[in-house]
Protein backbone atom coordinates (compact mmCIF):
# COMPACT_ATOMS: atom_id res chain seq x y z
CA UNK A 1 0.00 0.00 0.00
CA UNK A 2 1.50 3.53 -1.03
CA UNK A 3 1.58 5.72 2.02
CA UNK A 4 1.78 9.58 1.02
CA UNK A 5 4.78 10.19 3.58
CA UNK A 6 7.30 7.63 5.20
CA UNK A 7 9.90 7.95 7.47
CA UNK A 8 13.10 6.22 7.92
CA UNK A 9 13.53 4.43 10.95
CA UNK A 10 16.52 2.47 12.58
CA UNK A 11 17.80 -0.82 10.05
CA UNK A 12 16.73 1.39 7.34
CA UNK A 13 13.17 -0.27 7.04
CA UNK A 14 10.74 2.12 6.29
CA UNK A 15 7.66 3.07 8.83
CA UNK A 16 4.11 4.84 7.04
CA UNK A 17 3.90 8.19 9.17
CA UNK A 18 -0.26 8.79 9.12
CA UNK A 19 -1.15 12.44 8.50
CA UNK A 20 -4.54 13.86 8.60
CA UNK A 21 -4.74 13.80 5.26
CA UNK A 22 -4.56 9.92 4.82
CA UNK A 23 -6.97 10.08 7.95
CA UNK A 24 -9.53 12.39 5.36
CA UNK A 25 -9.16 10.15 2.34
CA UNK A 26 -9.98 7.19 4.61
CA UNK A 27 -12.90 8.79 5.98
CA UNK A 28 -13.95 10.37 2.92
CA UNK A 29 -14.30 13.66 4.54
CA UNK A 30 -11.77 17.22 3.72
CA UNK A 31 -8.79 17.44 6.02
CA UNK A 32 -10.40 20.23 8.09
CA UNK A 33 -13.03 18.19 9.02
CA UNK A 34 -10.58 15.72 10.46
CA UNK A 35 -8.41 18.95 12.06
CA UNK A 36 -11.60 19.77 13.45
CA UNK A 37 -12.64 16.05 14.62
CA UNK A 38 -9.43 15.41 16.30
CA UNK A 39 -8.79 18.79 18.29
CA UNK A 40 -12.34 18.81 19.79
CA UNK A 41 -13.47 21.95 17.90
CA UNK A 42 -17.49 22.70 16.63
CA UNK A 43 -19.04 22.84 12.83
CA UNK A 44 -18.78 18.48 12.94
CA UNK A 45 -21.57 15.71 13.69
CA UNK A 46 -20.63 13.43 17.18
CA UNK A 47 -20.58 10.34 15.08
CA UNK A 48 -18.65 11.89 12.13
CA UNK A 49 -16.18 12.78 15.06
CA UNK A 50 -15.66 9.72 16.78
CA UNK A 51 -15.76 7.62 13.39
CA UNK A 52 -12.38 9.99 12.68
CA UNK A 53 -10.87 9.48 16.12
CA UNK A 54 -11.25 5.83 16.20
CA UNK A 55 -10.22 5.59 12.40
CA UNK A 56 -7.24 7.95 13.72
CA UNK A 57 -6.56 5.13 16.96
CA UNK A 58 -6.31 2.78 14.65
CA UNK A 59 -3.83 3.89 12.34
CA UNK A 60 -1.84 5.03 15.26
CA UNK A 61 -1.80 8.87 14.33
CA UNK A 62 0.65 11.35 15.56
CA UNK A 63 0.27 15.05 15.44
CA UNK A 64 3.03 16.39 13.72
CA UNK A 65 5.31 18.37 16.04
CA UNK A 66 6.25 20.78 13.56
CA UNK A 67 2.70 21.44 11.90
CA UNK A 68 1.54 22.06 15.54
CA UNK A 69 4.27 24.80 16.03
CA UNK A 70 2.95 26.00 12.76
CA UNK A 71 -0.37 26.62 13.94
CA UNK A 72 0.65 27.72 17.33
CA UNK A 73 2.39 30.95 15.92
CA UNK A 74 -0.05 31.72 13.10
CA UNK A 75 -0.54 35.50 11.71
CA UNK A 76 -3.23 37.35 11.88
CA UNK A 77 -3.00 37.57 7.81
CA UNK A 78 -4.96 36.09 5.12
CA UNK A 79 -3.32 35.46 1.83
CA UNK A 80 -4.92 35.79 -1.85
CA UNK A 81 -2.82 34.25 -4.26
CA UNK A 82 -3.34 34.16 -8.29
CA UNK A 83 -1.26 34.14 -11.17
CA UNK A 84 -0.14 36.99 -13.24
CA UNK A 85 -2.48 37.14 -16.28
CA UNK A 86 0.71 39.05 -18.80
CA UNK A 87 3.71 39.73 -18.47
CA UNK A 88 3.79 43.01 -16.48
CA UNK A 89 2.96 41.25 -13.14
CA UNK A 90 -0.94 42.02 -13.25
CA UNK A 91 -2.82 39.38 -11.30
CA UNK A 92 -5.57 37.21 -13.53
CA UNK A 93 -8.31 39.12 -11.99
CA UNK A 94 -9.12 42.66 -10.87
CA UNK A 95 -10.22 42.06 -7.33
CA UNK A 96 -11.17 44.80 -4.43
CA UNK A 97 -8.75 46.66 -2.43
CA UNK A 98 -7.48 44.24 0.60
CA UNK A 99 -9.91 47.66 2.89
CA UNK A 100 -12.60 45.41 1.11
CA UNK A 101 -12.02 42.07 2.57
CA UNK A 102 -10.30 43.12 5.64
CA UNK A 103 -13.54 44.75 6.37
CA UNK A 104 -15.50 41.82 5.72
CA UNK A 105 -13.00 38.95 7.30
CA UNK A 106 -11.86 41.55 10.26
CA UNK A 107 -8.00 39.86 10.23
CA UNK A 108 -5.46 42.03 7.68
CA UNK A 109 -5.04 40.08 4.08
CA UNK A 110 -1.95 40.31 1.81
CA UNK A 111 -2.12 39.78 -2.24
CA UNK A 112 0.88 37.53 -3.53
CA UNK A 113 0.69 37.52 -7.55
CA UNK A 114 3.39 35.34 -9.20
CA UNK A 115 4.95 34.13 -12.98
CA UNK A 116 2.77 31.37 -15.04
CA UNK A 117 6.11 29.74 -14.93
CA UNK A 118 6.75 30.31 -11.36
CA UNK A 119 5.81 26.78 -8.91
CA UNK A 120 2.83 27.78 -7.15
CA UNK A 121 3.55 25.82 -4.23
CA UNK A 122 6.80 26.22 -3.58
CA UNK A 123 5.99 29.55 -3.41
CA UNK A 124 3.93 28.91 -0.98
CA UNK A 125 5.85 27.43 1.10
CA UNK A 126 7.87 30.19 1.20
CA UNK A 127 5.33 32.41 2.34
CA UNK A 128 4.28 29.73 5.17
CA UNK A 129 7.83 29.36 6.16
CA UNK A 130 7.97 33.06 6.77
CA UNK A 131 5.02 34.49 8.18
CA UNK A 132 2.72 31.62 8.71
CA UNK A 133 -0.51 32.85 7.65
CA UNK A 134 -4.54 32.10 8.71
CA UNK A 135 -5.09 30.72 5.23
CA UNK A 136 -4.40 30.79 1.73
CA UNK A 137 -7.32 31.69 -0.85
CA UNK A 138 -5.78 30.67 -4.40
CA UNK A 139 -7.85 32.72 -7.25
CA UNK A 140 -8.02 31.14 -10.48
CA UNK A 141 -5.83 27.75 -11.85
CA UNK A 142 -3.19 26.13 -9.87
CA UNK A 143 -1.33 24.87 -12.81
CA UNK A 144 0.55 21.99 -10.61
CA UNK A 145 -0.51 18.24 -9.79
CA UNK A 146 -2.73 18.50 -6.54
CA UNK A 147 -0.93 16.16 -4.38
CA UNK A 148 1.82 18.99 -3.70
CA UNK A 149 -0.75 20.78 -1.73
CA UNK A 150 -0.32 18.07 0.79
CA UNK A 151 3.12 19.38 1.57
CA UNK A 152 1.37 22.56 3.30
CA UNK A 153 -0.14 23.14 7.01
CA UNK A 154 -1.82 26.53 5.76
CA UNK A 155 -5.03 25.80 5.13
CA UNK A 156 -6.39 26.93 1.97
CA UNK A 157 -9.15 27.79 -0.08
CA UNK A 158 -9.60 27.39 -3.88
CA UNK A 159 -11.67 30.39 -5.89
CA UNK A 160 -12.32 29.27 -9.40
CA UNK A 161 -9.33 26.80 -9.43
CA UNK A 162 -10.58 24.30 -12.21
CA UNK A 163 -7.84 21.77 -11.37
CA UNK A 164 -7.80 22.33 -7.60
CA UNK A 165 -7.09 19.22 -5.40
CA UNK A 166 -10.45 17.36 -4.40
CA UNK A 167 -12.08 17.80 -1.30
CA UNK A 168 -10.46 21.47 -0.50
CA UNK A 169 -12.80 23.97 0.81
CA UNK A 170 -13.60 25.38 -2.37
CA UNK A 171 -15.74 28.25 -4.44
CA UNK A 172 -16.76 27.42 -7.95
CA UNK A 173 -19.23 28.43 -10.61
CA UNK A 174 -22.41 26.86 -11.80
CA UNK A 175 -19.64 25.48 -15.20
CA UNK A 176 -22.20 22.38 -15.59
CA UNK A 177 -25.98 24.99 -15.65
CA UNK A 178 -23.74 27.78 -17.17
CA UNK A 179 -22.62 25.97 -20.16
CA UNK A 180 -25.80 23.94 -20.91
CA UNK A 181 -27.43 27.16 -20.71
CA UNK A 182 -25.44 29.27 -23.04
CA UNK A 183 -25.71 26.05 -25.69
CA UNK A 184 -28.99 25.62 -25.89
CA UNK A 185 -29.41 29.22 -26.68
CA UNK A 186 -27.26 28.77 -29.69
CA UNK A 187 -29.47 25.70 -30.31
CA UNK A 188 -32.80 27.69 -29.97
CA UNK A 189 -30.90 30.35 -32.37
CA UNK A 190 -31.15 27.33 -35.00
CA UNK A 191 -27.03 26.51 -34.64
CA UNK A 192 -27.06 22.38 -35.24
CA UNK A 193 -23.20 22.09 -35.87
CA UNK A 194 -21.54 24.02 -32.79
CA UNK A 195 -17.69 23.54 -32.34
CA UNK A 196 -16.26 23.88 -28.56
CA UNK A 197 -12.74 25.15 -27.45
CA UNK A 198 -11.12 24.58 -24.52
CA UNK A 199 -7.36 25.40 -23.31
CA UNK A 200 -5.20 23.79 -21.84
CA UNK A 201 -1.75 24.21 -19.78
CA UNK A 202 0.55 21.27 -20.81
CA UNK A 203 -1.93 20.22 -23.73
CA UNK A 204 -2.79 16.90 -21.30
CA UNK A 205 -5.30 17.75 -19.35
CA UNK A 206 -8.34 19.54 -20.47
CA UNK A 207 -9.70 22.36 -18.61
CA UNK A 208 -13.39 22.81 -17.80
CA UNK A 209 -14.49 19.11 -17.36
CA UNK A 210 -17.68 20.31 -16.06
CA UNK A 211 -18.51 22.85 -19.11
CA UNK A 212 -17.70 20.24 -21.76
CA UNK A 213 -20.10 17.99 -19.71
CA UNK A 214 -23.25 21.13 -19.49
CA UNK A 215 -22.29 20.91 -23.64
CA UNK A 216 -22.73 17.42 -24.07
CA UNK A 217 -26.30 17.37 -21.83
CA UNK A 218 -27.24 20.33 -23.94
CA UNK A 219 -27.05 18.52 -27.11
CA UNK A 220 -28.59 15.32 -25.57
CA UNK A 221 -31.67 16.60 -24.45
CA UNK A 222 -32.17 18.16 -28.21
CA UNK A 223 -31.96 14.22 -29.35
CA UNK A 224 -28.62 15.30 -30.91
CA UNK A 225 -25.10 13.03 -30.33
CA UNK A 226 -21.81 14.61 -29.42
CA UNK A 227 -19.31 14.78 -32.20
CA UNK A 228 -15.57 14.67 -30.67
CA UNK A 229 -14.16 15.99 -33.80
CA UNK A 230 -15.67 19.20 -32.66
CA UNK A 231 -14.12 19.56 -29.54
CA UNK A 232 -10.09 21.47 -29.88
CA UNK A 233 -7.94 21.71 -26.84
CA UNK A 234 -5.82 25.06 -27.40
CA UNK A 235 -2.38 24.41 -25.46
CA UNK A 236 -1.45 28.05 -24.28
CA UNK A 237 1.14 29.86 -21.82
CA UNK A 238 -1.11 31.33 -19.22
CA UNK A 239 1.36 34.11 -18.63
CA UNK A 240 0.64 35.46 -22.50
CA UNK A 241 -2.56 33.91 -22.32
CA UNK A 242 -3.90 36.29 -25.96
CA UNK A 243 -0.59 36.30 -27.68
CA UNK A 244 0.17 32.50 -26.93
CA UNK A 245 -3.30 31.50 -28.07
CA UNK A 246 -3.82 32.79 -31.02
CA UNK A 247 -0.83 30.54 -33.42
CA UNK A 248 -2.82 27.59 -31.65
CA UNK A 249 -5.92 29.04 -32.73
CA UNK A 250 -5.18 29.17 -36.13
CA UNK A 251 -3.94 25.80 -36.39
CA UNK A 252 -6.64 24.24 -35.06
CA UNK A 253 -10.06 25.82 -36.55
CA UNK A 254 -8.89 25.91 -39.94
CA UNK A 255 -12.71 25.55 -40.51
CA UNK A 256 -13.94 28.23 -39.31
CA UNK A 257 -11.07 30.48 -41.31
CA UNK A 258 -13.14 29.12 -44.74
CA UNK A 259 -9.08 28.17 -45.53
CA UNK A 260 -8.94 25.14 -48.70
CA UNK A 261 -8.24 22.11 -48.22
CA UNK A 262 -11.43 21.17 -46.60
CA UNK A 263 -12.94 17.40 -46.86
CA UNK A 264 -15.27 17.80 -49.68
CA UNK A 265 -18.97 17.51 -48.48
CA UNK A 266 -17.70 18.97 -44.81
CA UNK A 267 -20.38 21.43 -43.03
CA UNK A 268 -18.40 24.01 -41.12
CA UNK A 269 -19.71 24.77 -37.94
CA UNK A 270 -21.82 27.64 -37.65
CA UNK A 271 -21.43 28.54 -33.94
CA UNK A 272 -18.18 28.48 -31.67
CA UNK A 273 -18.61 27.52 -27.98
CA UNK A 274 -15.46 29.17 -25.99
CA UNK A 275 -15.16 27.90 -22.64
CA UNK A 276 -13.36 30.68 -21.32
CA UNK A 277 -13.54 34.29 -22.55
CA UNK A 278 -10.04 34.92 -22.43
CA UNK A 279 -10.30 32.45 -25.18
CA UNK A 280 -12.78 33.80 -26.82
CA UNK A 281 -11.41 37.30 -26.83
CA UNK A 282 -8.60 35.85 -28.96
CA UNK A 283 -10.30 33.62 -31.40
CA UNK A 284 -12.52 36.86 -32.51
CA UNK A 285 -9.65 38.44 -33.19
CA UNK A 286 -8.41 35.83 -34.84
CA UNK A 287 -11.48 34.91 -37.24
CA UNK A 288 -11.82 38.70 -37.60
CA UNK A 289 -8.26 39.29 -39.02
CA UNK A 290 -8.60 36.39 -41.18
CA UNK A 291 -11.59 38.65 -42.42
CA UNK A 292 -14.53 36.02 -41.01
CA UNK A 293 -16.97 38.43 -39.29
CA UNK A 294 -19.23 37.61 -36.01
CA UNK A 295 -22.16 37.05 -36.30
CA UNK A 296 -22.48 37.70 -39.73
CA UNK A 297 -20.05 34.34 -40.91
CA UNK A 298 -19.92 32.86 -37.72
CA UNK A 299 -21.67 33.05 -34.32
CA UNK A 300 -18.98 32.81 -30.81
CA UNK A 301 -20.31 32.89 -27.21
CA UNK A 302 -17.90 32.65 -24.17
CA UNK A 303 -17.95 31.53 -20.69
CA UNK A 304 -17.30 34.18 -17.36
CA UNK A 305 -18.52 37.79 -18.47
CA UNK A 306 -15.15 39.09 -17.95
CA UNK A 307 -14.56 43.38 -17.94
CA UNK A 308 -11.96 42.78 -20.75
CA UNK A 309 -14.75 41.63 -23.67
CA UNK A 310 -16.22 44.77 -23.90
CA UNK A 311 -12.68 46.05 -25.46
CA UNK A 312 -14.49 43.30 -28.29
CA UNK A 313 -16.10 44.86 -31.27
CA UNK A 314 -19.33 42.98 -30.47
CA UNK A 315 -20.65 42.65 -26.92
CA UNK A 316 -20.14 38.51 -26.75
CA UNK A 317 -22.55 36.46 -25.66
CA UNK A 318 -21.17 34.83 -22.59
CA UNK A 319 -22.09 33.20 -18.80
CA UNK A 320 -21.40 35.80 -16.96
CA UNK A 321 -19.74 34.99 -13.33
CA UNK A 322 -20.30 38.59 -10.84
CA UNK A 323 -17.39 39.47 -9.40
CA UNK A 324 -19.36 41.12 -7.15
CA UNK A 325 -20.71 37.89 -5.68
CA UNK A 326 -17.62 35.66 -6.28
CA UNK A 327 -16.03 38.24 -3.83
CA UNK A 328 -19.28 37.89 -1.53
CA UNK A 329 -18.72 34.03 -1.51
CA UNK A 330 -14.99 34.04 -1.11
CA UNK A 331 -15.33 36.15 1.87
CA UNK A 332 -18.23 34.18 3.45
CA UNK A 333 -15.91 30.78 2.99
CA UNK A 334 -12.67 32.80 4.51
CA UNK A 335 -14.19 33.58 7.34
CA UNK A 336 -16.07 30.24 7.71
CA UNK A 337 -12.44 28.40 7.92
CA UNK A 338 -10.68 30.61 9.44
CA UNK A 339 -13.44 30.68 12.63
CA UNK A 340 -13.77 27.65 12.32
CA UNK A 341 -17.87 26.95 11.51
CA UNK A 342 -19.51 25.52 8.88
CA UNK A 343 -19.87 26.97 5.29
CA UNK A 344 -23.69 28.14 5.08
CA UNK A 345 -26.18 26.05 3.00
CA UNK A 346 -27.15 28.83 1.04
CA UNK A 347 -26.06 32.54 0.45
CA UNK A 348 -28.38 35.37 -0.71
CA UNK A 349 -26.52 37.13 -3.60
CA UNK A 350 -26.66 41.13 -4.36
CA UNK A 351 -25.90 41.02 -8.24
CA UNK A 352 -29.28 41.37 -9.97
CA UNK A 353 -29.86 39.21 -12.97
CA UNK A 354 -31.07 40.61 -16.55
CA UNK A 355 -34.33 38.65 -15.64
CA UNK A 356 -34.85 41.17 -12.10
CA UNK A 357 -33.59 38.22 -9.92
CA UNK A 358 -30.92 37.82 -7.73
CA UNK A 359 -28.45 34.77 -7.06
CA UNK A 360 -28.42 32.16 -4.06
CA UNK A 361 -24.76 30.60 -3.97
CA UNK A 362 -25.50 26.92 -2.54
CA UNK A 363 -23.34 24.49 -0.75
CA UNK A 364 -22.81 21.65 -3.24
CA UNK A 365 -20.89 19.59 -0.52
CA UNK A 366 -19.65 20.41 2.92
CA UNK A 367 -17.00 22.53 1.76
CA UNK A 368 -17.71 23.48 -1.38
CA UNK A 369 -20.18 26.58 -2.50
CA UNK A 370 -21.32 27.12 -5.98
CA UNK A 371 -21.93 30.51 -7.18
CA UNK A 372 -24.69 31.27 -10.02
CA UNK A 373 -23.94 33.20 -13.26
CA UNK A 374 -26.58 34.28 -15.74
CA UNK A 375 -26.53 34.43 -19.76
CA UNK A 376 -25.60 37.72 -21.11
CA UNK A 377 -27.47 37.74 -24.75
CA UNK A 378 -24.84 40.29 -26.89
CA UNK A 379 -24.48 40.66 -30.51
CA UNK A 380 -22.11 37.87 -31.08
CA UNK A 381 -24.63 34.99 -31.93
CA UNK A 382 -26.98 35.30 -35.32
CA UNK A 383 -29.98 33.44 -35.26
CA UNK A 384 -30.27 30.96 -38.15
CA UNK A 385 -33.53 30.12 -40.20
CA UNK A 386 -35.00 26.74 -39.78
CA UNK A 387 -34.57 24.52 -43.12
CA UNK A 388 -38.03 24.15 -45.03
CA UNK A 389 -39.88 21.12 -44.07
CA UNK A 390 -39.75 18.85 -47.20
Amino acid sequence: MYWPGKTTIAGGSLKPHITIHDIAEMCHVSTATVSRALNGKPGIGTARREQIIKRARALGYVPDATAQSMRSRRTDCVYIVMYSGSGNGEPLLQLPPHEVFESMLGVSVRTHVLSVHDDLVEDLKQIEATYAPLLFVVFGPCLTDSWKFSSLTTPLLFVLSDDAPEGRPAVVSDDFAGALGVTESLLDAGHQRIALVSDSADGKRVNYEHRIEGFREALRRHGMRFDPSMLSTITVDFGDYLESSQEELKKALRSLLREDGLPTGYEPPTAVFVLSDFLALTLLKVVWNAGVRVPKDISLAGFGGWTMTKYAPVTLRTWTQPLADLVTVAGTAVSCLIRSKPFPKTLELSTQHPDGSYGTAIAVTPTTLMVPGFLRTGESVATIAAPPIE
